[in-house]
């Protein structure tokens, strides 16, 4: 990435952002309305919907903390790809690991890079003095 354009950085960031935004908020709106739907109680609602708002959480943390957002969202998209084919079983594992944890680890690393700080411009080819 093209560290020393500020133009550049912003964009990344708010791509990033976006990205986790629109992850986070589907996810946890469609466990609400699927808990809802089946006519659950809150008890049941919660237990439902509790992990996907984790992801809301990790995207909400990544508006505030570019550094400790990505680090979040990586450890999300990590915890997901690890956790789906262990627990899941059959053709919908490939497809589980694409909907729920590639966009968490893009997202993250997305917003590590634009974190970085940018480094001072050397243009004295290494010669000190």
């Amino acid at each position: 990435m093209a560290g020393r354009d500020p133009m550049v950085r912003n964009l990344v960031r708010y791509a990033a952002k976006g990205l986790a935004l629109v992850w986070g908020g589907f996810w946890t709106f469609f466990a609400l309305a699927c808990s809802i739907s089946e006519g659950m109680s809150v008890a049941g609602i919660a237990i439902h919907a509790g992990p996907f708002v984790l992801f809301l959480v990790g995207a909400l943390i990544a508006l505030r903390w570019d550094f400790a957002g990505g680090i979040v969202l990586l450890v999300e998209g990590l915890a997901i790809a690890v956790a789906a084919p262990i627990l899941l079983h059959g053709p919908t594992v490939n497809l589980t690991i694409l909907m729920l944890a590639a966009p968490p680890l893009v997202a993250g690393i997305m917003l590590l890079l634009a974190a970085r700080r940018p480094q001072k411009d050397d243009r004295s080819g290494g010669v000190t003095g």
